[in-house]
């Protein structure tokens, strides 16, 4: 059986994020090859995508296969299984490769159970998602640390320091569910287009069929903290961000940048006449830039991922600031985050 060999890489790139990096089930670091498709699972997260030019059955270490292709020069491999089905045979050139396959399947797939019904998701739900998710907790053991979609119309979350809201233009197809941050930002990533939910599972499917199924809180919604207190606006001091703000992002975001791009943050504060920008690498390095802003009060800090900051400077610059809070909001989007300071 031959493929591409930068179409397999692809495809393999494209399951990792349900690989674990230890075996934390039998099989869990281990791409499976399965009714002509390729799965990972790591008990949080499955992906499966179709692989039609393979049709045999097994499970291969992850690293071991990956690595060796990442090193594959020629276009084209060829892979078989020996005679006893114990080895995966790869070839290309004067390259051979054999790699030990497992025949009998061990991860228990069945858990999850059967995908429901299909239905559309609306176009924005990607661009929300990755908007709401720097808000979440770090830790997902604390229910704040789970996306909160809710089937009347809206995405959000929450931690100490902010929150985020994002309204669809009409009610969601499909339930109400909590899904853990971490695992939303891997189905960002595959740019989904239809959803099924299920009580425990909710699946995404992408335009070619790659199916990311995460593990969801569908009974345990209304656990999620209430939080429409949290967006009440009073009056307060009118700011108007500067235009130039966005390129000085893109500057600060070469300092911020996490292998995790909810862990990137920056620090703005604003004093006298100066919107100042701060971002810190993990090596230590440090980056500031100020710019002039309309601002004559005491200082005040907060702290914002720099994604969720661009995408608010996109629809709005302006903000309201009150009782050590400040607001950005749109007829469709919310974004509050604790301050600190004291305005007079």
């Amino acid at each position: 059986m031959k493929i591409q060999t930068n179409e397999l890489l692809k495809i393999l790139e494209a399951v990792k994020p349900g690989l674990a990096s230890k075996e934390k089930l039998t099989q869990s670091d281990s791409f499976v090859f399965k009714n002509k498709q390729v799965i990972t699972f790591n008990d949080s997260i499955r992906v499966t995508h179709p692989l039609k030019q393979l049709d045999f059955e097994g499970a291969v270490k992850s690293v071991e296969l990956y690595k060796i292709l990442s090193k594959i020069k020629q276009e084209e491999i060829e892979l078989l299984l020996n005679e006893t089905e114990t080895t995966l045979v790869l070839k290309a050139g004067r390259v051979k490769a054999s790699l030990v396959i497992e025949a009998h399947i061990k991860l228990p797939f069945d858990d999850i159970g059967k995908i429901g019904e299909w239905k559309n998701i609306p176009e924005t739900f990607n661009e929300y998602l990755q908007f709401v998710i720097p808000c979440a907790a770090k830790h997902a053991n604390n229910i704040a640390g789970w996306v909160h979609v809710d089937k009347s119309g809206y995405i959000e979350a929450l931690n100490g320091e902010a929150v985020a809201r994002c309204k669809f233009d009409r009610s969601l197809p499909f339930p109400s569910f909590l899904l853990k941050a971490t695992d939303g930002s891997e189905v960002i990533r595959l740019t989904p287009v239809q959803i099924s939910v299920n009580t425990n599972w909710v699946h995404f499917k992408t335009k070619n069929d790659v199916i990311i199924s995460c593990r969801a809180f569908g009974e345990g919604v209304e656990r999620f903290p209430a939080t429409n207190h949290l967006f009440d606006t009073e009056e307060g001091l009118s700011v108007t961000f500067p235009k130039n703000l966005n390129t000085v992002l893109e500057r600060a975001a070469v300092f911020s940048k996490r292998d995790y791009f909810a862990d990137e943050t920056i620090e703005v504060s604003l004093s006298k006449n100066r919107c100042r920008v701060v971002a810190r690498s993990e090596t230590g390095s440090l980056f500031e830039e100020e710019a002039n802003i309309k601002y004559d009060d005491e200082r005040i800090v907060f702290n914002i991922c720099p994604t969720a900051l661009q995408f608010i400077l996109s629809e709005t610059q302006m903000c309201t600031i009150c009782e050590r809070k400040l607001h950005f909001s749109s007829d469709l989007w919310a974004y509050v985050a604790a301050v600190k300071g004291e305005i007079k």
